[in-house]
C-alpha cells in the first residue's frame, strides 16, 4: 500500500472542502475574516515583503487548501533557501577538489632597471659601465601524476559532504510541510471548535426561547428559566473563547506562511467524512526498515558519517610520497645578477620530480587522530537520528491505529449525543422531561461535536507525521 494514501483523504478533503462545507454551521457568530487587505499594506517594502514578493497574495474567496499553504511556506522559507545555498556552495567545493587533477600553468613577469660599473685599478682600460633595463618572462606547469589516493579521497569527502546537503535540503522541505501541516490543522480544528462553540450558543438560546415560551404561557417555572438563562450565556462565553483561540491559531498559520498575523485567509472547512473506514497499515518493520533508508535525517547523518572516513582516508594518504610533472620556460633579457652587458637568456626545463614527506612535527599524527574522533562522533550520530526516526514511525504508527478507533467511538458518540438531545428536548416540550435532563443533553451534543473535530485533525496530523518519518510523502513501504 502506497503511504501517498493516507494523504489523499486529506489533500482531497481540502481540496474538495468547498463541496462538504453543507455540513457547516453558518450563523452571524460565524468569525469574520480580518479587515486587512492587501491594499493596506505600506508602500515602502520591508525584508519580509521582499523576500515574499514572488509567492503571491491569499484570494478572499478561495478557501486556503493544505497544498497551497505548504507552497507558501516553502515559497520563502529560510531553511530551504539556506539549505539550496549550502548545496551550492558544496558543488563548488566538489568542483574545486575535482580541479587537483589538472595541471596549473603559472606566468610570471619582471622589469628593472641595471646599472653596473666595473673598475680595475691596476688596468684602466679594462673599466666598463653599463646601464639599460632588465626584463624577464616565465612559464611553469606543475602537474601532479601520483599521489597514492590523496586526491581520491579527498573528492569522495567532498562529494560526501554533497550528499549530506542535498538530504538536509530534503529534510528541511519535509520539516516545513510538517509543520505547516501542523499549524494548517490546527488553525482547521480551532475553526470547527468556534463552529461547535456558535452551534452550542444558538442550542441554548433555542433552549431559552422554549423556556421562555412556557414561562410565558404559566406551565414554566421561573428557576427553569434562570437556570436555561445561566447555560445561554455560559455557552456565549465558550464562544468568545473559541473565537479567540481561531484567530490566535489564523495568526500563528499566517506567520507560518510569511504573512502579516493579521492579514485575510480563509479556511477550507474540516471534512468529517476522512477514514470512515480504517485502511490497513504495512506491518511495523516494514515501515521502519523503509524509514531508515529513506528519511532525510538518516540519509545526511549518514552522508556525513562516509565524508567523515574518506577525512580520515586524506589524513593517512598525506604522508605519501607525490610524483609530479614539472617544466619551466625563461626568457630573461639583461639578467641583473649576470649583468655585464646587455644579453638575452633562454632556458626550458622538463623533469619529474618526487616529493616523500620526512618529517612535519606531527602535524599528520594528529590529524589522524582528529579525523578518527570525528568519524566516531558521525557515526554516533547516526546511531542517534536511526533511533529518532524509529521513534517517530512507531508514535505516527500507534497514533494513526488509535485514531481511527477514536474516530469510530466519536461518530457513536455524536449520533447518540444527537438523538438524545432530540428527545429531552421533545419531553421538555410536552412536560415530561426537565430542565436539567435538557441542558445536559445539550451540553453532551456539543462536546461529542469537538471530540469529533479534535479527532479529525489528530488523525491526519499523525498521517502526515508518518509520511515525513518514512522520508517521502509518495514512499511506498
Amino acid at each position: 500500500m502506497r503511504i501517498g494514501r493516507l494523504l489523499s483523504p486529506i489533500l482531497a478533503g481540502l481540496c474538495l472542502a468547498a463541496a462538504n462545507a453543507q455540513g457547516q454551521p453558518t450563523t452571524s457568530s460565524t468569525p469574520a475574516a480580518s479587515s486587512f487587505t492587501p491594499d493596506d499594506a505600506p508602500d515602502s517594502p520591508d525584508a519580509l515583503e521582499l523576500a515574499t514578493s514572488q509567492c503571491g497574495r491569499p484570494g478572499h474567496a478561495t478557501p486556503l487548501s493544505l497544498l497551497d499553504a505548504t507552497r507558501r511556506a516553502l515559497c520563502a522559507n529560510p531553511r530551504t533557501r539556506q539549505a539550496w545555498a549550502s548545496i551550492e556552495a558544496q558543488k563548488a567545493a566538489v568542483g574545486a577538489q575535482k580541479a587537483e587533477y589538472w595541471p596549473t600553468v603559472t606566468a610570471g613577469a619582471a622589469l628593472g632597471r641595471v646599472t653596473a660599473d666595473s673598475k680595475f685599478p691596476d688596468n684602466s682600460d679594462f673599466n666598463s659601465s653599463f646601464s639599460g633595463t632588465s626584463n624577464e618572462l616565465r612559464l611553469d606547469v606543475n602537474w601532479l601524476l601520483f599521489d597514492f589516493g590523496v586526491r581520491d579521497a579527498s573528492v569522495e569527502y567532498e562529494v560526501g559532504l554533497l550528499t549530506a546537503a542535498l538530504a538536509s535540503l530534503d529534510r528541511a522541505v519535509q520539516s516545513v510541510f510538517l509543520e505547516t501541516a501542523e499549524t494548517y490543522f490546527e488553525a482547521q480544528a480551532a475553526f470547527a471548535a468556534l463552529n461547535s462553540a456558535t452551534q452550542a450558543e444558538q442550542l441554548a438560546r433555542d433552549i431559552f426561547e422554549v423556556v421562555q415560551t412556557k414561562v410565558g404561557a404559566g406551565v414554566g417555572l421561573e428557576s427553569d428559566r434562570l437556570q436555561a438563562r445561566t447555560a445561554w450565556a455560559q455557552a456565549s462565553l465558550e464562544r468568545v473563547h473559541a473565537d479567540r483561540r481561531y484567530h490566535a491559531a489564523l495568526g500563528v498559520l499566517a506567520i507560518a506562511l510569511h504573512f502579516r498575523p493579521n492579514v485575510s485567509l480563509v479556511l477550507a472547512p474540516m471534512s468529517s467524512n476522512i477514514a470512515h473506514v480504517p485502511e490497513t497499515l504495512p506491518e511495523i518493520e516494514a515501515l521502519i526498515g523503509r524509514a531508515l533508508n529513506a528519511n532525510p535525517g538518516v540519509l545526511a547523518a549518514r552522508a556525513r558519517l562516509e565524508a567523515a572516513r574518506r577525512a580520515e582516508q586524506v589524513a593517512h594518504a598525506s604522508g605519501r610520497p607525490r610524483i609530479s610533472l614539472v617544466a619551466a620556460g625563461v626568457r630573461s633579457d639583461t639578467p641583473v645578477d649576470r649583468v655585464a652587458t646587455r644579453q638575452t637568456i633562454e632556458t626550458t626545463s622538463v623533469g619529474v620530480q618526487l616529493s616523500v614527506p620526512i618529517f612535519d612535527g606531527q602535524r599528520r599524527r594528529l590529524r589522524i587522530q582528529q579525523s578518527h574522533a570525528e568519524a566516531l562522533d558521525r557515526d554516533a550520530e547516526l546511531f542517534s537520528a536511526s533511533r529518532q526516526v524509529e521513534r517517530d514511525v512507531w508514535d505516527s504508527y500507534v497514533g494513526i491505529r488509535s485514531s481511527w478507533d477514536e474516530l469510530a467511538v466519536c461518530r457513536d458518540l455524536l449520533d447518540a449525543a444527537d438523538a438524545s438531545y432530540a428527545l429531552a428536548l421533545g419531553r421538555y416540550k410536552s412536560g415530561v422531561g426537565g430542565i436539567l435532563e435538557l441542558m445536559s443533553a445539550q451540553a453532551s451534543l456539543a462536546s461529542a461535536r469537538t471530540q469529533q473535530f479534535d479527532a479529525i485533525s489528530r488523525e491526519q496530523v499523525m498521517r502526515v507525521r508518518l509520511a515525513t518519518a518514512l522520508g517521502a510523502i509518495d514512499s511506498t513501504p
